[in-house]
């Protein structure tokens, strides 16, 4: 199993909060300059992931510059083809393609059914895959990469159902968890990897996130992820995630409130089993939890800041010094 000298410290990063485009290059500049692995850049209804990327890609040297992630739903797979070739050539090779099936609400934002989505994604690596390696997509329009050379790009997959981590041990190079503690690592990987076909690469990638706070005002930082994370207990795919760092009862009872009172209610409810599980609040603790995660098999660790001020990085900036001097500490980088 992957110990913390081998795997690795990425940066999430917050999307929406305020924060304006200009502002995130920087907090990526300033992971590249920190040492950190990579950083992953998600996409729900504010910044544009790729523009993003691609706007910090010729001013950064070696992290690696991820999507974390981008749903089927919002692009095909030729855009999906040439989005990747494109951040790939930018970035000298730095690039890692992560998907993942969305959900009802992001189809909504697009105008269309979210339908069969093991099925779509399952569809999707396969024709980026193809088209990636320069072959034409007979039902896309015989599309075909051109004017830019086919490369291999690494591509990861967000999974959380049993359908999902099978198909990302099968068809993808990584897998990647949310709200998961080192036991659900350790389950949930080996279920990724017990898919792989016979001959395929060994080195499949397994990342979770976590949390981190460097204000230094524990129970405040406590108080502002049971905020923000309280919607997600509503959510169907996180429900078997969060059932495992909790209990069935007391996520009902988060969840109900949230249906009936709104954020602040659920946030009242909020586990202190799953702060305790996926939020660190200084590198001492950081560090145990990702040691935690590297034991049951995790190969990379993705740090999302908690924001405390809309529109703020500063917060952000904080937990990049954070993250790097866990990763001199440990060598996971």
């Amino acid at each position: 199993m992957p110990n913390s000298s081998n795997s690795t410290l990425s940066l999430s990063l917050p999307v929406g909060y305020g924060i304006p485009p200009s502002e995130l290059v920087r907090v990526i500049q300033r992971a590249d300059r920190s040492g950190l692995a990579g950083v992953g850049v998600g996409e729900l209804a504010s910044t544009d992931a790729v523009a993003l990327l691609a706007a910090a890609a010729p001013s950064t040297e070696q992290i690696r510059l991820e999507t974390s992630v981008l749903s089927v739903l919002t692009r095909s797979p030729a855009l999906f083809a040439m989005t990747a070739a494109t951040l790939a050539q930018l970035s000298g090779g730095r690039f890692a393609l992560g998907l993942g099936a969305g959900s009802p609400i992001v189809a909504g934002f697009h105008g269309l059914p979210f339908e069969r989505p093991l099925a779509r994604v399952e569809r999707w690596i396969t024709d980026v895959r193809n088209a990636l390696a320069g072959g034409t997509l007979d039902d896309w329009g015989s599309f075909r990469l051109r004017g830019i050379d086919p490369a291999p790009v690494p591509l990861l997959l967000a999974a959380m159902n049993t359908g999902m981590i099978e198909l990302a041990g099968r068809a993808a190079d990584g897998v990647i968890f949310n709200f998961c503690g080192p036991d659900q690592v350790r389950a949930l990987s080996a279920t990724a990897r017990m898919a792989r076909p016979a001959g395929a690469n060994s080195e499949f990638e397994v990342h979770t996130t976590l949390w981190a706070d460097a204000s230094g005002d524990a129970e405040h930082a406590r108080e502002r992820f049971r905020s923000e994370m309280a919607p997600y207990l509503a959510v169907p795919t996180y429900r078997s995630a969060v059932v495992a760092l909790s209990d069935e009862d007391a996520i009902d009872r988060a969840t109900a409130a949230w249906a009936a009172n709104g954020r602040k209610a659920a946030a009242e409810l909020f586990p202190d089993s799953i702060v305790d599980a996926v939020l660190a609040t200084d590198a001492d603790d950081l560090a145990s939890k990702a040691a935690a995660l590297a034991e049951a098999g995790c190969t990379g660790v993705r740090v999302t800041p908690l924001t405390h001020e809309l529109g703020n990085a500063t917060h952000a900036m904080a937990v990049i010094d954070l993250i790097a001097e866990v990763a001199e500490r440990t060598g996971a980088r």
